[in-house]
């Protein structure tokens, strides 16, 4: 998902993971978001300001920096 709030571009990936550890989450799934980022920036000529993992068993968010 990618939407605007405030004039910043925000990335959601949604996963179905079985709950696990912020890090774990961050490295399993850092490089796959930082490609979707990439290819949004190329496309749409705009930066993506904020990643995020949207862990759906969980009901959270993760920031992914």
């Amino acid at each position: 998902m990618l939407f605007k709030y405030n004039g910043k571009w925000f990335l959601v990936d949604y996963k179905t993971d079985s709950d696990n550890t912020d890090e774990y989450f961050q490295q399993e799934y850092r490089q796959q978001i930082n490609y979707y980022a990439q290819a949004i920036e190329a496309v749409a000529k705009t930066k993506v300001d904020a990643r995020y993992l949207y862990l759906l068993g969980a009901g959270r968010f993760i920031d992914i920096f």
